[in-house]
């Protein structure tokens, strides 16, 4: 391995992340590039991290053999991207603008549009979206905003539904909420309520009970 990783001390404490996990972060990434570090994982953090949310674990039996596979969630992947740089990482999102490379982002959006069409399930007949219209609005989207997250996407869109008050009529569907033309105008309600998420609390585990 021949990339630079610089730590932010700062970046570390905002995410509530000691040097031992973030480098099992490191460990789990680089295993899935096939490639390791030096560093004895003795998986003494394993349960932290899930329970912060930065991993899954999945355990599998099969003729009387376990298996477990850790997986970084999106917010390990972005932390780690932007740990590949020779500048030092800012904690505020709009002091650096990064750029993500398209891998990472088709990932994100793999992983996460069931999630985000699910938010439009029941509310309106057609509003979930083509899963291709949504996922190419999505990546997108994503490139051209790669100071945000794909939770930072799913907290914008439930403030949207939010809003309506159970009353459904003028929601815009899934895909129209990322990117929607217009004649030769083009607008996003997304890049409208995305700033949104600053005012209820992004850092919030309770942030959604501030919407009603």
């Amino acid at each position: 391995m021949n990339k630079q990783i610089i730590l932010d001390a700062e970046v570390l404490a905002k995410n509530n992340l000691s040097i031992n996990e973030f480098l099992c972060l490191l460990k789990i990434h680089f295993s899935e590039l096939n490639e390791d570090i030096d560093y004895e994982d003795l998986y003494t953090h394993y349960q932290s991290l899930e329970s912060k949310k930065f991993i899954k674990i999945t355990i599998k039996e099969e003729n009387d053999i376990k298996s477990i596979k850790y997986i970084l969630r999106e917010k390990s992947k972005v932390l780690i991207e932007n740990s590949f740089t020779d500048k030092k990482v800012s904690v505020k999102k709009d002091s650096v603008k990064k750029k993500l490379s398209q891998r990472f982002i088709n990932d994100a959006v793999e992983e996460g549009i069931a999630e985000y069409r699910s938010k439009w399930k029941g509310l309106k007949p057609g509003s979930m979206g083509s899963p291709k219209n949504c996922k190419d609005k999505l990546k997108r989207w994503m490139l051209e905003n790669p100071e945000y997250t794909f939770d930072d996407i799913l907290k914008a869109v439930s403030i949207y539904i939010n809003q309506f008050n159970g009353d459904y009529r003028f929601l815009q569907q899934a895909d129209y909420f990322v990117f929607k033309k217009d004649g030769k105008e083009e607008s996003s309600r997304l890049s409208a309520f995305i700033d949104e998420i600053d005012l209820v609390g992004k850092n919030n585990d309770d942030w959604t009970n501030t919407l009603n």
